[in-house]
């Protein structure tokens, strides 16, 4: 997740120095390139985690509802002000709230995703470092 993060401000800095144009108000063309190539195995990790800690990957969808809901009412905000007309007050405290509730989803999967995995079997496999459970690697 490090690597991703650091992948994609790194892409948001390119963006930048090339002075290139954002989609959806705030993905360049590099930034978005470096999303859409990592979005699946970034997903498939986070899943796993979430197995190794007996969870469903369906907790990951009220984040990404969450964040897509965000991107889309802070775009028409950012077009608004973009275009030299005051952006709606209500829409601006729509993406004020998606964002802090993303914000709370958000911490609540680190917690999901940081804790340690369950002992032993669960409905999602066997515990990989369970001794005498041969190495996936």
């Amino acid at each position: 997740m490090l690597l991703l993060f650091g992948a994609v401000l790194i892409a948001y800095i390119l963006d930048d120095l090339l002075s290139l144009p954002k989609l959806f108000t705030v993905y360049g063309p590099v930034a978005l390139v470096v999303v859409a190539a990592t979005f699946i195995p970034s997903l498939a990790a986070q899943v796993r985690r979430l197995h190794d800690t007996n969870r469903s990957g369906l907790w990951l969808i009220p984040f990404w509802v969450a964040y897509v809901a965000y991107i889309v009412s802070a775009a028409g905000s950012m077009a608004a002000i973009k275009a030299g007309q005051q952006p709606d007050m209500g829409a601006l405290g729509i993406s004020l709230v998606l964002g802090l509730l993303m914000l709370v989803i958000a911490i609540t999967m680190l917690v999901f995703l940081v804790s340690r995995g369950t002992v032993g079997p669960n409905k999602y496999g066997d515990d990989p470092y369970a001794s005498g459970a041969s190495s996936a690697m």
